[in-house]
């Protein structure tokens, strides 16, 4: 080959090739494992919802009129997570709870406890009681 030409060479090519599909491949893995931390904040915060309503339950089985769970977030001991909204409807005989992240609106996760017969409609994507489920992840975690 002629020192007069210049180019790139087919082995230069295809090395160049490689490098790029590996950048991409952790680029890739990189937002999938985001994406996944974004999913496990919002499961932990309906788990530890899920446990301060019970613990609220507990102590209410104390007082007089018996046991019953928390209506609203301002009747329980509860922050969340940042960037995570939460919303709780729910009566004496039961609750449901969905949450949202702020960075990651397309996702959401959902669970309820109690009488749903009670007039109050689970959060979809909740399908079972005491089962936290997330979208798009498919599947839920008991509490």
């Amino acid at each position: 080959m002629p020192k007069s030409e210049r180019g790139f060479s087919l082995i230069e090519l295809l090395v160049a090739m490689v490098l790029l599909a590996v950048l991409a491949t952790i680029s890739f893995r990189a937002t999938n494992a985001r994406d996944q931390a974004y999913l496990a904040v919002m499961e932990s915060d309906l788990k530890n919802l899920s446990l301060a309503q019970e613990v609220y339950y507990e102590d209410q089985a104390q007082r007089p009129g018996g046991a019953k769970y928390a209506s609203n977030i301002a009747l329980l001991d509860y922050a969340t997570s940042p960037k995570v909204q939460l919303t709780l409807v729910g009566n004496a005989k039961g609750w449901s709870a969905r949450v949202n992240h702020d960075d990651r609106a397309d996702f959401r996760c959902a669970v309820f406890m109690g009488d749903m017969q009670a007039g109050i409609r689970p959060y979809e994507p909740a399908i079972e009681e005491g089962v936290i489920v997330c979208e798009p992840k498919k599947g839920g975690k008991k509490k």
